[in-house]
Order: C-alpha cells, then structure tokens, then sequence
C-alpha cells in the first residue's frame, strides 16, 4: 500500500542526507530558525562554532564538507532572543519579570551572570563562523530574512529536497518599536562584527 508522496519525500531526504552523512556541517546560530533546518535534513542537534567542529573532525574531512549556516539581522535576533527567555522562563527572566530594555544593558551590556548564562548564545554571529584570524570557514551564508530561499539554495549544493518546519516560532513587534537610543547602540557595538560582514542596518 502506497503511504503517499509525503513519504516518498521524507524517504528521499533522508537517503540523499544518509548519503552525506558526515559530509553536511551546519552552524546552528541561535535564533536563526536553525531547529527548523536541523528537523527539515534530520541533523542532530547541536551547537558548536565552525572552528569547534574543524577541531573536532579534523582539517581535512571539514575541508571537504559542505558548511553553512544561517543569520540574521542583530537587532531582531536580540528581540526574538528575550521574547523566548521570556516565554521559556530561560534563568527565571519571566519570574522576575524584566523588561526588554533593562534585559538587553544587563545581559549584553554588563554581562550579568544571573542572565549571561551561556556566552555563546549572545556574541556575534561571526565568531561562531571565523577562525581565529577572523576567516569564515562555512561555504554558505543564508540569511533569516530569505529563509525559504536561502534555504532552498543549500539544499540545491546538497542536492536535497526539503521543506521547512516552523519550529520554535517567536512573534513579536517589529524590533524597530522595542528599542530606544541606548539599546540600539548597545547591540550594534556587540554586533559590530556582523554588521561589518553581512551589511546589516537598523
């Protein structure tokens, strides 16, 4: 009994995506729909920097990997990033109750520890794409903002065929409406880099 064209769909990803097993290395940035890519390719799940996975694999077999990632511009990423600490109650934020602003100067300003939890999750894009002479080691760039078509584009170097789940899904205001002069400036001395790379603009 034919179990339908879905099925043949999610069969074919994962035979193409078995095949490459091992030669696939995506970046999962946070906040960048990177749970929606890794469920769409059946990726494990994990967060490691590009150059934490040229170690880990060696040079050679990251070499001939296909690497990319996903970003997105920093001021909406910050913006999605407390909305889901918010809603996941992520180091007690919804318990006491902080307000977008007075989040961003402690976590990003101060770096306090009580909401700086994981340093990772709040440094800029780049340095989870660069070595440490500020060289990209990924192939592929996409950009949240065209995700299904930067999306589309990897798959095509894969020679995949995919569609993305809406995971983890955070709605929120247009960012411009969170920030005032101080927060903007903050995010875009913390992103500096990424705005430098990638050209984004508040």
């Amino acid at each position: 009994m034919s179990q339908g064209p879905w099925f043949e769909l999610k069969r074919g990803v994962l035979k193409h995506v078995n095949a490459w097993r091992g030669r696939i290395v995506f970046i999962h940035i946070n906040k960048t729909a990177g749970t929606s890519v890794e469920r769409a390719l059946h990726l494990r799940s994990e967060r490691k920097t590009a150059l934490q996975k040229r170690e880990e694999m060696g040079r050679e077999r990251f070499e001939r990997a296909f690497k990319f990632a996903f970003v997105r511009n920093p001021w909406d990423k910050v913006l999605s990033h407390y909305h889901y600490r918010m809603r996941t109650n992520r180091t007690g934020l919804a318990d006491a109750g902080l307000d977008f602003r007075t989040w961003v100067l402690k976590a990003y300003g101060e770096r306090d520890p009580r909401w700086h939890d994981d340093p990772r999750m709040f440094m800029a894009q780049r340095l989870w794409l660069d070595d440490d002479a500020g060289r990209c080691l990924v192939d592929f760039v996409g950009r949240f903002e065209r995700l299904e078509q930067d999306f589309g584009e990897a798959c095509r170097r894969m020679g995949v065929q995919a569609t993305l789940p809406h995971v983890k899904v955070t709605r929120h205001a247009p960012y411009r409406e969170a920030y005032d002069d101080e927060t903007r400036a903050l995010v875009a001395r913390v992103f500096s880099a990424d705005l430098k790379a990638f050209g984004f603009e508040f």
